[in-house]
Formats: C-alpha cells, structure tokens, sequence
C-alpha cells in the first residue's frame, strides 16, 4: 500500500498543473447547501408551497448559488417561488440528509406578497395555522419540526412584548 501511496505521489507532481487541479477537484468532497424559510406572516400563518416535484407540499427553499449567503439564498427562492419578499430573521438550525447534502433552516417573516403565478417548480402557495399543519400528511416531518421551533421563537417574543 505504501509503495502504491508513493507511486501516486510521484506521478501526481509530474503532471501539468491542469490535470492536478482537475484531480483536486475530483477527489474533494462536494456538498450541496439547501436553505429552507420558515415565513410567517402577520397573522400568525406559515407559508407552504405545493410543489411539482418532491414532497408535494412544504416549506419554501432552494439550492445556495456558488459565493451565495444563506440570508440572500432565502430572498431569492421566495421571489422566486412564490413572488413573495421577505426579512431572513435568524438560523433555526442545520441539518445533514446525506453525507453530501445538508439544509439550513431560517426563521423569516413576511414582508411583501405579490400576486402569484404557478411556475416550473410550485403550483400554489399557501399559508396554514399550526392547527390546520397536523391534517397535512405530506408535510415532511424535518418541516414540521422547524415550523413549531420557530413558532416558539414566536410565542417567546409576543412574550417579551408584553
């Protein structure tokens, strides 16, 4: 095994720099960053889209752009999916699917609902009360978690209000 170690070694650095950096890039570890938004808007209701692919229903989100902030991810996939503008409020958490794939969750609040127009990726969206969330079945329950997370955050700042 050293001996073929070795072997690598001597090989790689006599190629030319293009073919070593394509090597690096091949052998390094790729991720995929997904960052998903918890809205909610003034009435207390949580933003879901039916979409055409996947999980028929859940929260907003999309895939981070190369040199993309998660704040600015979120911002984007909301226009994007469901004309809707929103203020990224702060991470509720981040969690691994795969060994190569993990999502950023992020408590948002609404700020400005434009008419919507299904599109490639969503048909409706919609907005629920927690109670009405338990009829969904489809609901990813990694969604459904972060939902009731962030209506904690809620609740504990109408608390702080008072």
């Amino acid at each position: 095994m050293k001996v073929l170690k070795r072997l690598s070694i001597v090989v790689y650095r006599n190629l030319p720099k293009r073919f070593t950096k394509y090597i690096v890039r091949l052998l390094s570890a790729k991720h995929t960053v997904g960052v998903v938004g918890v809205v909610w808007n003034e009435k207390g209701e949580v933003l879901l889209l039916h979409h055409t692919y996947d999980e028929p229903i859940r929260l907003p989100g999309g895939h981070m752009e190369y040199g993309e902030a998660p704040f600015a991810t979120i911002r984007r996939e909301l226009l994007e999916e469901a004309n809707c503008s929103i203020e990224p409020l702060h991470i509720l958490g981040i969690e691994s699917l795969t060994r190569a794939k993990f999502d950023i969750f992020i408590h948002c609040k609404r700020i400005k609902e434009l008419p919507f127009a299904v599109n490639e990726e969503v048909v409706a969206r919609e907005w629920y009360t927690t109670d009405k969330l338990k009829e969904i079945d489809e609901l990813p329950s990694l969604h459904y978690q972060y939902i009731l997370k962030s209506q904690d955050i809620l609740k504990s700042q109408a608390i702080a209000e008072r």
